[in-house]
């Protein structure tokens, strides 16, 4: 506390207050009451909750950000005690209903059956699922967030009692599912390729990807980690996969090379195996790697011919330059004035990899409002794997306030607070905002 007291004038009390490695206690709320920033603190997990301190300070708390705190004691006596006081959910306000700490039970959600909200109540793994729960308030349930939701008691038997009410692209990247060939076929013509092309639950093998090759987005496909990968299923369909998501792939091929040949030739030092845009065929005899079983015989010239590709993709990507004030244009032009060639441009760019058109795609669809947050997040978090801060900022809001993921207001702080620390733009103009306002 002496350390807080000294340099009082000096701190961010907006940040101060999400600190989780501040020396808690009643006392140290006490002194510097008002100088805390409440929003942040009612988030702020580290503190040491009980009713008693709620109470103590129940005028100073923004009610919505500890309905969402897991931190809290929660208990039905909590509940009852400023029944009044938290944020339900409803009017897209995230609170309770998302929240998985709550004591959830048959008995409560009956309790407060008027108070809940529904479209998050159907999102929430925490609950008492099971097949007479699930009956007892089907009218009530969002059918398309609670489709996407891993924890409902998944059967056959479950499935089809429900099948017309089903949101089918939900189901589609539902890997919790009883999926088996037989169940993919039944239902072949109501899944969503594009989202069941992602899915890493799906029984895969060189049989069921043959027998949909025409259905499959080879986008997503060629960067699911979770295939029978190996030589034979490379050549197999080598015209179909996209070099850049292979590229990307926890492939065993890259098992093949030695690191320091893959850095070389990416930075153009492998002149045997340097392609030009649209060459598929090197002027020389590549240096073949070291023989090497994998599942069985492979043909082996076949590594350095995907790489040759995944290298063009990677170094010749043909999108346009994300990294300039032309983002914004295109950006504009696609929310402002409906532009289907700008957010083609977008979309073509973000499908190659490029983390910045990555972020610009998932803003279109943040932007979008609800109906677009699940895949505003798809994009949000490819770009954040490609190393994008913006979209780390960007995502760690979409999980501080719940917009298509659970609301985890300690994850999204966490994601924020890094990308602060990271050095993103976004971030700093949005905390220079939050100061001013």
């Amino acid at each position: 506390m002496a350390l807080i007291e000294r340099y009082k004038d000096r701190w961010d009390w907006g940040g101060l207050s999400l600190n989780l490695a501040l020396p808690w206690s009643p006392a140290l709320i006490e002194r510097f009451e008002d100088r805390w920033a409440w929003g942040q603190l009612s988030s702020n997990s580290a503190l040491p909750w009980s009713v008693a301190f709620i109470e103590r300070y129940k005028d100073r708390w923004h009610w919505k950000e500890l309905s969402c705190n897991r931190a809290l004691p929660w208990s039905v006596v909590l509940l009852e005690a400023f029944e009044d006081r938290w944020e339900w959910g409803k009017d897209e306000q995230r609170g309770l209903s998302c929240n998985p700490a709550l004591p959830w039970s048959v008995t409560l959600i009956a309790r407060y059956e008027n108070r809940w909200d529904w479209e998050e109540l159907s999102w929430n793994r925490a609950l008492p699922w099971s097949m007479a729960f699930f009956e007892r308030y089907k009218n009530r349930w969002n059918w398309g967030q609670i489709s996407g939701n891993p924890a409902l008691p998944w059967s056959m038997a479950f499935f089809e009692r429900y099948e017309d009410r089903w949101d089918w692209k939900w189901l589609s990247g539902n890997e919790a599912l009883p999926w088996s060939p037989a169940f993919i076929a039944r239902y072949e013509d109501r899944w969503n390729w594009g989202q069941i092309s992602g899915n890493e639950a799906l029984p895969w093998s060189p049989e069921l990807i043959a027998r949909y090759e025409n259905r499959w987005d080879w986008d997503e496909l060629s960067g699911n980690p979770a295939l029978p990968w190996s030589m034979e299923l490379l050549e197999t369909f080598e015209t179909r996969w996209d070099c850049f998501s292979l590229g990307l792939a926890n492939l065993p091929m890259w098992k093949l090379i030695k690191r320091e040949d893959i850095i070389e030739l990416l930075s153009g030092g492998r002149a045997d195996l340097a392609v030009k845009p649209g060459d598929e065929s090197p002027e020389t005899s590549p240096k073949k790697p070291q023989e090497t079983a994998l599942n069985g015989s492979a043909p082996q010239d076949l590594v350095p011919k995907i790489l040759r590709k995944i290298t063009s993709a990677f170094r010749h990507p043909e999108v346009l330059d994300l990294s300039n004030p032309e983002a914004t244009r295109l950006l504009t032009e696609a929310l402002t004035q409906n532009s289907s060639s700008s957010l083609a441009q977008l979309k073509r760019a973000a499908n190659r990899g490029n983390a910045v058109a990555e972020y610009y795609f998932g803003l279109y669809f943040y932007n979008q409002g609800q109906q677009g947050h699940a895949k505003a997040v798809h994009w949000l978090r490819r770009s954040v794997n490609h190393g994008n801060i913006d979209a780390k900022f960007t995502l760690g809001m979409a999980y501080y306030h719940g917009h298509g993921v659970p609301r985890d207001v300690a994850h999204g702080t966490n994601l924020i607070n890094q990308a602060v620390k990271q050095g993103s733009t976004v971030a700093a103009t949005m905390m220079n905002m939050l100061k001013d306002s």
